[in-house]
């Protein structure tokens, strides 16, 4: 069943909120939709209940919310001639999407295994070198190679965003650094405010600055800016083969709340960007 965007907004919000940290994504999708009503890009699916949904940012995978296993083997079907770049569920919904999908041709790639984690208070600031500061236009260009990175690494599956929108994501004031030796050497952001939880986002060290502490410094300092919005818990989604991660988020006080998949579709080839990121110009601030 399709709706218009408010009235989809009206029958799953509060079904959504009752369970307000898994849902997070779908949640976020919906208040784009009460803000951008007439934008007709965001895609929405209702199976029938309150809550019983799906939706897609354009670009990005597929959000599955409170589906059953035979809701998400007929939602595959309906999608089996669809283009998408890959599908995300807590609990199994993805795996039960991808599972009949496969039998219908659908090729995909990856299946990283993910965990959504809470923490509940805010905690000290791990004891290490540096302080934060946030992130300010003059850090344009190593913001947006991080990012590469970051998407690289971490999200393989969603769109590189223009520079312009990743200005308008510098001026939004919600990313902050660690900065050691007057060098930026970690980052972290905040994304995703819900009515009483925001999530950690974008929680990127280079390679030369890991195992120093600097990530989890930095994730501190923006669960603590998450806590002081008056917000009742800081959130985070990580990958469970990056056990590295997972025990400094632990450390950090956060815990787990449910599990969720992210299935990857294969991507079709196509030519090269010779676009060269290095070279790029930087858009004016």
């Amino acid at each position: 069943m399709r709706m218009q965007p408010l009235d989809f907004a009206a029958f799953h919000e509060a079904a959504l909120e009752a369970d307000e940290i898994r849902h997070s994504l779908l949640l976020s999708i919906i208040g784009r939709l009460r803000t951008h009503p007439r934008e007709g890009e965001i895609k929405t699916w209702t199976f029938g209940s309150a809550g019983a949904c799906a939706a897609q940012n354009p670009g990005y995978p597929i959000v599955l919310g409170n589906l059953s296993k035979a809701e998400c083997h007929a939602f595959a079907e309906a999608m089996s001639e669809a283009d998408f770049p890959g599908v995300v569920g807590t609990g199994d919904t993805a795996l039960w999407f991808a599972e009949r999908a496969r039998q219908l041709g659908v090729e995909f790639s990856e299946e990283i295994p993910q965990q959504i984690q809470a923490q509940r208070a805010p905690r000290q600031v791990p004891s290490v070198p540096g302080f934060p500061r946030q992130l300010s236009p003059k850090d344009f260009r190593l913001f947006r190679a991080w990012i590469h990175a970051f998407i690289n690494e971490a999200l393989p599956s969603d769109p590189v965003p223009s520079d312009d929108a990743l200005m308008k994501d510098v001026r939004s004031r919600r990313h902050w650094l660690w900065i050691f030796e007057d060098k930026p050497v970690s980052m972290a952001a905040i994304t995703r405010r819900t009515r009483s939880v925001a999530f950690v986002n974008s929680v990127y060290t280079p390679a030369e600055h890991r195992n120093r502490g600097f990530g989890a410094a930095i994730t501190a300092i923006v669960s603590r800016e998450i806590f002081d919005e008056g917000r009742r818990a800081a959130c985070l989604y990580t990958d469970l083969r990056n056990p590295a991660s997972n025990r400094c988020y632990a450390k950090l006080g956060f815990v787990t709340v449910c599990k969720s998949w992210l299935v990857i579709r294969s991507k079709k080839k196509g030519p090269e960007n010779p676009v060269s990121l290095k070279d790029a110009p930087i858009p004016a601030d």
